[in-house]
């Protein structure tokens, strides 16, 4: 297989992938909800680590801080119903050969993206539930799962504060346990920030959370 077949085939990959990110019709409701009974939703909805200062808008990921600097595809969606969509293509320096895909979904408030979370996971084909991150020593976010297989650490969904964060490497096995880390580290100095904004930065912190 050429390298610009491959390259096709794992593109293709993520064009299956990205029809369970909310691309198709979502199921029906009685589904979603009987998910949501499944994941004990009722349990954690709404709830954070800790309280933040802000909510998180308009939020570009510094790439740099995980060592990507040729970005393949940068898809910033338009604002509406007060919710974002963003979509990130590149290969991780030291894996050339691999693309990760970042998903990021901006949305009103923690409440709605974890309903996000819950509504995406209602569209995809895989086993469910899908593995807590932190039965795999895995600690992202307010909220973390591990897509199959859990070990390898190619799919990862989260939620931080109001944003649904999803990465990940497709069929590759490439880990991106560390990319994760550090999109929530971002997310998570960005929310406790106070909504200070910096010179040149592209952030807008958006509305105090109550």
């Amino acid at each position: 297989m050429t390298t610009k077949t491959a390259l096709i085939a794992r593109m293709a990959l993520l064009v299956l992938l990205l029809a369970c990110l909310g691309q198709v019709p979502a199921l029906a409701d009685e589904f979603v909800d009987d998910l949501k009974r499944c994941y004990g939703f009722t349990n954690w909805v709404g709830n954070t680590e800790t309280n933040y200062s802000c909510l998180v808008t308009n939020w570009v990921p510094n790439f740099t801080m995980f060592g990507v600097s040729n970005l393949i595809s940068a898809l910033e969606g338009p604002w509406a119903n007060g919710s974002k969509n963003s979509d990130y293509f590149f290969h991780p320096t030291n894996k050339p050969d691999a693309i990760v895909h970042l998903r990021v979904q901006e949305t009103p408030s923690v409440t709605d993206a974890h309903n996000v979370m819950m509504n995406v996971f209602g569209t995809c084909s895989a086993i469910q539930p899908f593995h807590v991150g932190t039965t795999n020593a895995l600690k992202v976010g307010d909220r973390c799962y591990l897509g199959y297989p859990p070990n390898t650490y190619s799919g990862i969904f989260f939620v931080r504060n109001n944003v649904f964060i999803i990465v990940s490497a497709g069929s590759t096995n490439y880990s991106v346990r560390t990319i994760a880390v550090d999109l929530d580290n971002q997310l998570k100095a960005i929310s406790l920030s106070g909504c200070a904004m910096a010179a040149g930065d592209r952030i807008n912190r958006g509305a105090e959370i109550p």
